[in-house]
């Protein structure tokens, strides 16, 4: 958490933070969040509090409208309540410090909290927003994905207080042409570019790519300009990804992460797809963190070199092309490269 908080602290990425596995935890777990955003030099603001810790964990309150949200056992179904009468002090604490932080991050609105103004929850969202987009602070909510607890307040969470695309402004790329660095607007009306930024090797239907429209429209058939292999690549069918579900779509706008089949699936992830006509700018990608543990694969004689390496092109290698956190590269000691 810490390496990733960094990271995104570098770039410049908004970010909420979800504390997961609250049914597993013992003891002051707000407590711990603080000490984990000193670590990454962060300033959280608490926009809930969650009920019950450990296997008592049963729901949460939301800090802005005050109300408790409790869930039914692993159903995911949930109902609105009010605050349990032993969180009613430390829920008022919690606001109070909530409303301190976020209208120290804007000036309107930190007058009218000077001035003993009631201060709405839309007015709270947008200044949240608004702070997280700028680095100021980041929104902190509890959760347990396993037991489906607090999931729908994260899924309201992430459209109330991570940035539109559209918000964070134009993203520099590489003319594949010139070699010169432009702007490219992430607007659907913009010429079209592309990052692929993941790769599933499935059994049945083989390599595909799941891309994110940075600008313009993709359709299915349409020719594009991979900027990595310099060539003309066909774009086959397009599905939305749901889940494990697939539904089909005749065009794919700015904003949008999509599943491709076709032609194009035989390149490698991280390539940036642009449309052929001039050979647009393509969006320069992002550098990933790497995953730190590492594994060697050697061979026990030279009667095993060829099977050893049939096996991990066959199996393994295909895993690096899935992610871009994973390397892989030839011991020093193999004097073929055949050790990995």
């Amino acid at each position: 958490s810490e390496r990733l908080g960094r990271q995104a602290n570098d770039n410049g990425i908004s970010r909420l933070l979800l504390v997961n596995k609250v049914d597993h935890e013992q003891g002051d777990v707000i407590e711990r969040v603080n000490s984990l955003l000193e670590g990454i030099g962060a300033k959280g603001v608490h926009l809930q509090l969650p009920i019950g810790v450990g296997p008592e964990f049963r729901g949460v309150v939301d800090l802005l409208s005050m109300k408790a949200y409790l869930y039914e056992a692993d159903s995911g179904k949930y109902a609105e309540s009010d605050i349990p009468g032993d969180l009613q002090d430390t829920a008022q604490d919690l606001r109070l410090k909530l409303l301190e932080g976020v209208s120290e991050t804007d000036d309107e609105l930190l007058e009218k909290y000077l001035d003993g103004k009631e201060l709405s929850s839309d007015e709270l969202k947008k200044a949240i927003c608004d702070a997280n987009r700028q680095g100021k602070l980041f929104p902190i909510l509890y959760g347990s994905a396993t037991r489906q607890v607090g999931i729908h307040q994260l899924m309201d969470a992430v459209l109330d207080y991570l940035p539109s695309p559209v918000n964070e402004g134009s993203l520099q790329g590489k003319n594949p042409v010139t070699g010169e660095v432009e702007q490219r607007s992430q607007d659907p009306a913009a010429p079209f570019s592309a990052y692929v930024f993941k790769t599933i090797i499935d059994p049945f239907a083989g390599k595909l790519s799941v891309m994110r429209v940075i600008s313009g429209e993709l359709a299915s058939d349409m020719t594009c300009y991979n900027s990595n292999k310099q060539s003309k690549e066909k774009i086959g069918h397009i599905f939305r990804l749901d889940g494990k579900k697939q539904e089909p779509m005749k065009e794919a706008a700015a904003g949008a992460a999509w599943r491709d089949y076709g032609e194009v699936l035989g390149s490698v992830i991280g390539r940036l797809m642009a449309q052929v006509a001039g050979r647009n700018t393509a969006p320069t990608p992002p550098e990933f963190t790497l995953f730190l543990p590492a594994d060697a694969i050697e061979r026990l004689d030279e009667v095993n070199r060829d099977g050893v390496g049939r096996a991990l092109l066959a199996h393994n290698l295909g895993r690096f092309q899935e992610s871009a956190t994973l390397r892989r590269s030839a011991l020093k000691n193999s004097p073929d490269n055949s050790d990995l």
